[in-house]
């Protein structure tokens, strides 16, 4: 192997480091060398254990561990409801051309506009998070392929992390949207 891609730490061949690896070695320490250490310390403390039978024990098929982590997981996710408001496609459009400044046309517009694919974007990614629209339904809506605004989605996801102030209108126009209504729990 060339130089650099395989590297012994503390008894164990360690490739090249993905972002898999990155982000289980940061669990040991911040600094690369310490951590790789730590790692190699902990394998080699507990591969005398060889083959635990507790960790493929199955409880539900959605969890793999033993019967109290499967529990404290259920009892998380009993604790966190579930809710959706009953948000319909035509109120989203409304809100968010008023909001942006986007004339209804553009919403369905044929044309690749910047405003229009925004306002698509916007309305899918408020409707899923509100309503729990899928983007199959919102690319439906639009008469637009589902990856379409998938992608577009995923763009304005990019632009809420990095710009504060769009994304502080999202969250108002999340507030406007959801001020004044109950939620349903699903």
């Amino acid at each position: 192997m060339t130089r650099g891609l395989a590297r012994q730490v503390g008894g164990l061949k360690l490739t090249a480091l993905g972002p898999t690896q990155k982000s289980l070695l940061a669990q040991f320490s911040n600094k690369k060398t310490i951590a790789k250490k730590a790692y190699g310390r902990f394998v080699r403390s507990r591969i005398s254990q060889g083959h635990r039978e507790d960790f493929y024990e199955l409880t539900d098929q959605r969890f793999l561990g033993a019967e109290e982590f499967v529990d404290d997981i259920q009892r998380d996710l009993k604790e966190k409801p579930s809710f959706v408001y009953d948000i319909s496609f035509q109120e989203l459009i409304d809100s968010v051309g008023i909001a942006l400044s986007i004339s209804k046309d553009l919403f369905y517009s044929k044309s690749r506009n910047r405003p229009g694919a925004l306002g698509r974007a916007v309305v899918g990614y408020l409707g899923k998070e509100l309503a729990n629209l899928p983007f199959k339904s919102t690319a439906e809506h639009f008469n637009r392929d589902p990856v379409v605004i998938s992608r577009g989605i995923k763009g304005l996801e990019k632009r809420i992390r990095e710009d504060e102030a769009f994304a502080a209108a999202i969250a108002m126009l999340r507030e406007s949207l959801t001020k004044n209504r109950a939620p349903i729990l699903i």
